[in-house]
C-alpha cells in the first residue's frame, strides 16, 4: 500500500513532538520533519456504561486482540449449543463490514443454505467429526442435498475428509451408513458393495505406494 501511494512507511516508536521545529521524535532514529501531523494511536472503548457488556460483547478495538477474540467465537459458533444471533453495536460503514464479512466466515460454502442445514440436524450431528473443523451434519446435508452418488463424491469432493483422515476417511462409514442408506436408497448389499469399492479406491489412488 505504501509502494502504491508513493508513501514512506518507518516502523517506530514516536517518543515526542517537537513543535517549535516542526518533528516527530522516534526512539533509535533521527526525528522526521511534518507540515501537518495526524496522530492516529487508536482507542480502547469502555463497555463498562453498557449493562451486559463486559459478559457479552467484544469491543473491535484494539484490533490486535479483536482478532483473537472473534476466533474464539467462531470456534463457540461450531458447537450445538453455540451462539447463533450475532448483533453489532454501531451501524457504520466499519460495522456494516464487519457483520457481513462474520456472516460470510460462519456461513462459509453453504451460504444461504446453513441455516437450513442446521434446522435439519439434530443437536448431536452438530459436533464435528474428531479430529477435523467438518460437523457431522454436513456429511448427513451432502448425501441428502447435493448429488452424491458413491462415497468418493462424499469423502473426497464434497468435503475433503478423505483427504485428511487415515485410510480415506473409512473409520466414518459404520456411523454414515444408516443415512447413506436412506438417503440414496441403498440395500445392505448395495452399501457393502459400495465400501469395497471405495476402499480398492482409496488404495490404488490415495496411499503411498509401498517401498
Amino acid at each position: 500500500l505504501a509502494a502504491a501511494t508513493g508513501t514512506r512507511l518507518i516502523h517506530a516508536e514516536a517518543n515526542g513532538l517537537d513543535r517549535a521545529n516542526k518533528r516527530v521524535l522516534l526512539a533509535g532514529r533521527p526525528p522526521i520533519a511534518y507540515d501537518l501531523v495526524s496522530i492516529d494511536v487508536g482507542i480502547q472503548p469502555s463497555l463498562t456504561p453498557i449493562a451486559g457488556a463486559a459478559e457479552h460483547a467484544i469491543a473491535v478495538k484494539p484490533i490486535g486482540s479483536f482478532l483473537k477474540k472473534i476466533d474464539e467465537v467462531v470456534e463457540r459458533c461450531r458447537r450445538a449449543d453455540g451462539p447463533r444471533r450475532i448483533v453489532s453495536i454501531g451501524g457504520g460503514a466499519g460495522g456494516v463490514e464487519l457483520l457481513l464479512s462474520l456472516r460470510t466466515r460462519l456461513l462459509g460454502r453453504h451460504g444461504p443454505d446453513a441455516a437450513a442445514l442446521v434446522v435439519e440436524s439434530p443437536p448431536g450431528e452438530l459436533a464435528c467429526v474428531p479430529g477435523t473443523a467438518t460437523p457431522w451434519a454436513e456429511l448427513h446435508w451432502a448425501l441428502r442435498h447435493e448429488q452424491v452418488r458413491q462415497l468418493d463424491d462424499l469423502l473426497l469432493r464434497r468435503t475433503r475428509l478423505g483427504l485428511l483422515l487415515p485410510r480415506g476417511a473409512q473409520a466414518l462409514l459404520p456411523r454414515l451408513e444408516p443415512v447413506a442408506r436412506e438417503a440414496l436408497g441403498w440395500s445392505a448389499g448395495q452399501w457393502r458393495d459400495e465400501c469395497e469399492r471405495y476402499a480398492r479406491l482409496v488404495a490404488r489412488c490415495h496411499t503411498l505406494p509401498e517401498a
